[in-house]
């Protein structure tokens, strides 16, 4: 997973600040965003190659980010983060994190975002899930 570059927005700093710290000890570079609109200008300025994102967030919400960072990078993989149940328009290739999640929830859904987006193979889930492609809860 090394080098695998990841935005991840959420209006709630602690998540930002958990979620950097578990990916950077993997080896992937991590970019938060407070807001969908701050992570708008900041996916027009950089390349990710994973966008986590929470669902609820004020202003823009994470299903209309998700939306138009699709609109630039139609392959981008797209975890979404929430303490609430998963409803909404999840587009396909998405994973969903229920909150609060354990570190190794997070590892497998990246390493299944990162084996979808650089092999372009549906991934096999880590751990004792069975083998299965992106639109899944984890």
């Amino acid at each position: 997973m090394t080098g695998a570059r990841v935005l991840c927005v959420d209006d709630e700093p602690i998540i930002r600040m958990v979620v950097g710290e578990i990916l950077s000890e993997l080896g992937c570079t991590v970019v938060e965003a407070e807001s969908g609109e701050h992570a708008l200008h900041t996916l027009e300025a950089e390349e990710f190659d994973i966008l986590i994102t929470d669902i609820r967030m004020d202003g823009m919400n994470g299903w209309e980010l998700a939306e138009r960072a699709r609109e630039r990078s139609p392959a981008l993989p797209v975890i979404y983060i929430s303490g609430y149940a998963c409803e909404g328009r999840r587009m396909s290739n998405t994973l969903f994190l229920a909150k609060p999640f354990m570190p190794h929830q997070l590892r497998t859904a990246v390493d299944a975002c990162i084996a979808q987006r650089w092999t372009g193979a549906h991934p096999a889930a880590a751990g004792s899930r069975p083998a299965a492609a992106l639109d899944n809860l984890i």
